[in-house]
């Protein structure tokens, strides 16, 4: 199973993000949010985090949290990930800078970023858009979401989650009917 989060930040306190988390401590929040993550993700599924995954980003403290979620973490960088030595990042499964593009379905494109966009490849396609970074305060119109932990009762999202929430949005605003959309094959393009 595929799943998707942001925004994590763990081992940062509360009052230093741009929205309050109610937890006691740092690592009540840091506790809960492995719990959630480690009660819906298995050692077998594949989660995508798109960015601000800990404060702090030295290899010992990197790999006490890789070592106590589950998956395989395949990391697209944020904007408070610029830290990471090559030896860190070798910790993830794969490393990616700021955008990947994924395609699960021949006719589904997710376009993975960090942060929030206006307009994304092949979005007049009415391909979809995960990002992070705004902690739930900023709405993208059309088929985009704030996959972040704050936006989603601190929980990653899986795909199928993810698939029906992008039922229920909107389309892009720059998306073209032709008609043969749901044929359309981006898995040509990769």
């Amino acid at each position: 199973m595929i799943f998707f989060t942001s925004d994590t930040h763990f081992g940062t306190s509360g009052l230093k993000l741009p929205v309050k988390r109610n937890w006691s401590s740092i690592e009540a929040m840091d506790n809960e949010l492995i719990k959630n993550w480690n009660d819906r993700i298995h050692p077998y599924d594949t989660v995508y985090h798109l960015g601000d995954f800990s404060k702090k980003q030295d290899y010992d403290t990197v790999k006490s949290y890789l070592d106590k979620l589950n998956g395989k973490i395949i990391l697209i960088s944020g904007n408070h990930d610029s830290k990471y030595t090559d030896e860190t990042k070798a910790l993830f499964f794969e490393f990616h800078y700021h955008q990947f593009e994924l395609v699960i379905e021949k006719n589904e494109l997710f376009v993975l970023n960090h942060c929030p966009m206006v307009e994304w490849n092949k979005s007049h396609h009415n391909s979809y858009h995960l990002f992070g970074h705004c902690h739930g305060v900023v709405d993208v119109p059309g088929k985009a979401w704030d996959v972040g932990v704050d936006n989603n009762n601190f929980i990653p999202l899986s795909i199928d989650t993810v698939r029906r929430i992008m039922g229920e949005r909107p389309d892009n605003s720059n998306y073209v009917n032709r008609n043969d959309d749901k044929l359309f094959d981006y898995s040509r393009f990769y």
